[in-house]
């Protein structure tokens, strides 16, 4: 009973979707620079129409609402995260504030966005790629996931998980609330070495030490871990597989009952930009 249809064409390349609080589909689109809406009120599988949010953005990609009370639509653009009054009638977007100023450019340009589940949902998690294929990072809040608080006056950026390369989609397990992550291996060593994986973060409360090793975060991994010397070295042997992993670009989970939920893979093979960035 599977089917699959276009919803919406000649949008560009949409990137992060996300429901508004009143149902309507929100697409980010990083090299039209805009945020569109697509509401869909007749549930005929196709929207009612197409309007821009915001535009004029630096390549924007991770989006997340939060309405307590205000509507709020947090956009992460290459190099910050802000956030936005969002009119639920008129469906557009006016900056409030900056949330945080966050590395530019390099080979990973997309930034991500979740809340955590209550009762840290104040809590904002922004993931930010590595600057390069493999290296030794120069900004430490690079192939990290932070966190800040957006109920603080004082924004402080924060460490959350650390090791992570690129995780470029993030997710919320309905039921146990843990946080699942994408990662994206190094790449020039063919389609499938390394393998990517999907990572199950256990991650720190906001305001902990750097130099606290309990504030570094544990994570469980659905696919096998490669040692630093096969991730990094570019000569070393190729490691045994599993022909049947993935490699995900994305990821969703979607809980229709308290006793199930749904966990859906879509893999892809990545491309790579004129000037060497993942997209």
């Amino acid at each position: 009973g599977f089917s699959i249809a276009i919803f919406a064409g000649d949008i560009g390349n949409s990137r992060v979707l996300a429901l508004d609080p009143a149902g309507a589909l929100i697409a980010s689109i990083p090299s039209l620079g805009k945020i569109i809406a697509m509401p869909d009120a007749n549930s005929d599988g196709l929207p009612d129409s197409i309007t821009t949010v915001i535009e004029k953005l630096n390549r924007p990609h991770g989006l997340a609402f939060r309405c307590a009370p205000d509507c709020l639509l947090y956009i992460a653009e290459t190099h910050q995260v802000a956030e936005y009054y969002y009119d639920l009638n008129t469906r557009q977007a006016k900056f409030k504030r900056l949330i945080a100023s966050v590395p530019d450019g390099g080979n990973h340009i997309t930034r991500s966005l979740i809340f955590r589940p209550a009762p840290y949902d104040s809590q904002l998690l922004i993931s930010i790629g590595s600057s390069c294929n493999v290296c030794d990072e120069v900004d430490d809040r690079r192939a990290k996931i932070m966190v800040t608080d957006v109920n603080e006056v004082k924004l402080i950026l924060a460490e959350f998980a650390i090791g992570l390369r690129n995780s470029v989609f993030m997710a919320i397990h309905p039921v146990t609330g843990n946080i699942w992550a994408t990662e994206m291996g190094r790449d020039l060593l063919g389609d499938d070495i390394p393998p990517d994986e999907i990572n199950i973060i256990d991650g720190p409360s906001i305001g902990r030490s750097d130099s606290d090793e309990s504030s570094r975060s544990g994570s469980e991994t659905l696919q096998g871990r490669m040692t630093d010397s096969k991730r990094c070295g570019g000569n070393s042997a190729a490691p045994e597989r599993n022909q049947t992993e993935a490699s995900p670009a994305a990821l969703l989970v979607e809980s229709r009952t308290p006793q199930k939920s749904f966990l859906f893979l879509l893999p892809a093979r990545r491309s790579l930009g004129a000037g060497g960035e993942e997209k």
